[in-house]
């Protein structure tokens, strides 16, 4: 958002200035953030008038930019199998079938899933490195990849090299290149893609089958079922490259350079098994040994 209008003078601050910031927070999937953005600029506009050194409210009539609400949403055994078999028959491009899978798989963000680049990508060694500029708490992120999640990358590129042919152009340097293969598709069209997907029935509103849910809400479902399987919510906190576990302390930021790739790994295996035995059929919880229970 600094960069839409961090450089601009208050006195040439226009409504779309404010506008196209907060567009692209929500096109990241960062809703959050996007109120957080407006109420931050309301306040910063009502603070120039109150000085005088503004005459007009440019946020006057302007609506909060999303509702969000506190969710919870975790998908058991069942609706992750439920809904990973209506995928495939779901009324979307089979692109955006494959970020919602690797929300699942990976446990990463929608938007982190959605700006993947073929550079980011080290098959060879199954790991997905996103840098500090993609990463929401701007530290560089390794993300090991299981067997599952490579094959469903391998199939998207295998699909984008295909089509870059036919097209007669260049490969694109994005893995999900939206329309115009230019920039990546946004987080925004997969939650439009999702939610066109839901029907009610008896009063009742599913998604793919099951209770509605967002890309978010299987990125918290992954957490919550590696943590079932005995693994440490400290090496869960490394796979989701949350503040709190990669910031933890000024000795840690400071000092501590040992990125937890082994364990990280260790985790995403075991829930890779562990989905596979969900979408297979096997919905028993089974925990499959504990990774990093002796971690601070």
């Amino acid at each position: 958002s600094a960069g839409c209008i961090g450089d601009v003078k208050l006195s040439e601050l226009h409504r779309r200035d404010i506008t196209k910031a907060i567009d692209a927070l929500k096109d990241r999937g960062a809703h959050v953030e996007a109120n957080r953005l407006f109420e931050d600029v309301r306040a910063m506009i009502r603070w120039a008038r109150g000085r005088g050194d503004l005459d007009q409210n440019l946020v006057e009539g302007m609506r909060k930019p999303t509702e969000t609400v506190e969710r919870d949403r975790v998908l058991p055994p069942d609706e992750i199998g439920s809904m990973w078999g209506a995928l495939a028959h779901a009324d979307m491009r089979e692109s955006t079938r494959r970020v919602i899978r690797l929300c699942l798989v990976t446990a990463q963000r929608v938007g982190e899933v959605c700006g993947m680049t073929v550079d980011e990508l080290d098959l060879d060694m199954s790991v997905w490195t996103i840098p500090s500029i993609r990463s929401k708490n701007k530290r560089e992120h390794a993300v090991p990849l299981s067997p599952i999640a490579v094959t469903i990358i391998r199939d998207q590129l295998a699909d984008v090299k295909a089509l870059a042919e036919r097209k007669g152009r260049a490969m694109p340097a994005f893995v999900f290149p939206g329309p115009g293969a230019n920039a990546p598709v946004t987080g925004a069209a997969i939650a439009k893609a999702i939610k066109r997907e839901e029907i009610m029935k008896r009063g009742k509103a599913t998604i793919l089958g099951v209770e509605p849910w967002t890309s978010h809400d299987l990125r918290r479902s992954a957490a919550t079922h590696m943590e079932e399987l005995g693994i440490s919510p400290f090496i869960i906190g490394h796979v989701l490259n949350h503040v709190s576990a990669t910031k933890a302390s000024i000795t840690s930021r400071v000092y501590a350079r040992y990125d937890y790739m082994r364990e990280k790994r260790e985790a995403l295996a075991l829930w890779a098994d562990r989905l596979a035995g969900i979408v297979g059929g096997g919905a028993e919880i089974v925990p499959l040994g504990s990774v990093g229970a002796a971690s601070p």
